[in-house]
This record gives C-alpha cells, sequence and structure tokens, in this order.
C-alpha cells in the first residue's frame, strides 16, 4: 500500500526517482509488517467470535479490520508478493497465492522449487502459529 501511494509521489515528481528507489526497502519493511499486524488482529479477532466472546460493540470495528486487511492484501499480492515470487499475480489474494504453490490448482501439481520452500517457510514461521483454524494451518487446500 506504501509503495502504491511512494509511487504515485513519485511519478509527479513531489520526491526524486532516486530518493524512490532508496525508500524501497524501508516500504517493503513497513507494507510486510502492517499486512501481518492485520493478519494478527483478524485472526485474533477471529478466534474470539469461534469461541463465543465477541462482544457485539467490537463486531464493526472488527469488519473494517477485515475490510482494511482485504485490501492490503490485494494490494501486497499486486506489488510485493509479486516481486518476492518472481511471478505475477493470478489469484487476488497472498494466501490463494500460496494455496497454488503449496496445493497446486486444477490440472496443475504444487510447485517443487523455491516457491514452495518460501511459502513453507511463511506458514511454519509466521501464519500457522496464529491462526486458531483447527487444522492448526493458514494455508490449507
Amino acid at each position: 500500500m506504501l509503495l502504491i501511494v511512494a509511487f504515485v509521489i513519485a511519478l509527479f515528481d513531489v520526491v526524486s526517482w532516486s530518493a524512490f528507489a532508496w525508500s524501497l526497502p524501508l516500504l517493503f519493511v513497513a507494507d510486510t509488517l502492517r499486512l501481518w499486524n492485520k493478519y494478527l488482529g483478524i485472526m485474533n479477532l477471529a478466534h474470539t467470535r469461534n469461541v463465543g466472546k465477541l462482544p457485539s460493540q467490537a463486531k464493526p470495528h472488527g469488519t473494517v479490520l477485515l475490510l482494511l486487511g482485504y485490501i492490503e492484501d490485494v494490494a501486497y499480492n499486486l506489488t510485493w508478493a509479486s516481486l518476492i515470487y518472481l511471478d505475477p499475480p493470478r489469484e487476488l489474494l497472498v494466501t490463494a497465492r500460496m494455496v497454488r504453490y503449496k496445493f497446486g490448482r486444477k490440472g496443475h501439481g504444487p510447485e517443487t522449487g523455491w516457491r514452495l520452500t518460501m511459502t513453507n517457510y511463511f506458514c511454519d514461521a509466521w501464519l500457522d502459529p496464529f491462526d486458531h483454524h483447527e487444522s492448526g494451518k493458514h494455508v490449507r487446500p
């Protein structure tokens, strides 16, 4: 999301292109942490709802958080995830992309190379420990 904003700012010559290029690593880290932070919040809200402890006052705020999370997920998938995986998006969300790498899609098998290795790392270290789904896995077929 921040990448898109910075690109538009550079496009209109508010900052130089070299300043934009130097800011890319910082933008990557900031966007990644923002998306992961939203993921943690949404997973916590989902768990609280599933055990029946989500107060009705929190539902509207949770819905807004979920919608913002979807928007940021789409933006991240179109930008950073495409750069990380060196693969244009064929899905809207990063999770759907990871499902394709891990389990394949109709008519195609799963990835077997470095994309699968990266997906497994992201799932094992950053997603699965915080997903309270009964399978314990965030990326599942």
